[in-house]
């Protein structure tokens, strides 16, 4: 007698071959390829945007002191590099904010004690990476606009 032989069932599974997967990660190194500098200048501009918005807020509460001569006094808005300056015109007071993201091209706007008018027309424009990007436009009544360059 011939000893038995164990057959062993190979059970098929479904699965991708090597070509199917190279395919598939070919086509997503194209998306990724041309997704990616779009995502960059996306995150730049909505970084631009919220700065932007907090530089019109710090801008607003600068003219709100002076409307309601807080502490008796005008109060101004300093840019300096990515630092800017709320303080009292006569400096007895100031508060720094850091703009971390973006550069504050050198400026300052002043607004007058208990009429909140801006001494003059004054333009204060957001910078990144040396480029400028937008710009915030104070009227000499106080009005503030954004553009974008």
């Amino acid at each position: 007698m011939e000893p038995r032989q164990r057959h062993q069932l190979t059970v098929l599974r479904p699965a991708f071959t090597m070509i199917e997967v190279l395919v598939v990660l070919a086509i997503l190194g194209i998306i990724l390829a041309f997704g990616a500098p779009g995502y960059a200048q996306q995150q730049q501009r909505a970084t631009i945007t919220k700065e932007t918005d907090r530089l019109v807020s710090l801008l607003r509460e600068a003219q709100s002191r002076s409307l309601n001569a807080e502490d008796g006094l005008a109060w101004q808005l300093v840019c300096t590099g990515s630092t800017v300056t709320l303080k009292t015109v006569e400096d007895s007071y100031a508060t720094a904010y850091d703009f971390p993201k973006v550069q504050c091209a050198s400026g300052t706007v002043q607004f007058q004690k208990l009429t909140g008018l801006a001494s003059g027309a004054n333009a204060l424009t957001l910078q990144v990476h040396g480029q400028a990007v937008k710009r915030v436009i104070i009227s000499a009544t106080g009005t503030m606009t954004t553009e974008t360059l």
